[in-house]
């Protein structure tokens, strides 16, 4: 199964109304989003290995929440 299309999820009527209900302008968020997907394709691709090694650490200044016991 593949992923849907941008414009396949912007169609959806469900996603839509909650775009509507949220006030987000769909031609303003395809464009972004289309934005991020063209930088994302253009960045160099890290090695596999630091792939695995970073999947548990901060993403961009955002920490983990841990839970006391």
């Amino acid at each position: 199964m593949r992923d849907p299309t941008i414009s396949e999820l912007l169609s959806d009527p469900l996603i839509r109304a909650i775009m509507e209900a949220d006030g987000v302008d769909p031609m303003e968020l395809k464009a972004m989003m289309c934005r991020l997907a063209a930088c994302c394709r253009n960045r160099p691709r890290a090695a596999p290995e630091l792939a695995r090694a970073s999947a548990g650490s901060r993403v961009r200044g955002v920490r983990a929440r841990r839970t006391r016991r």
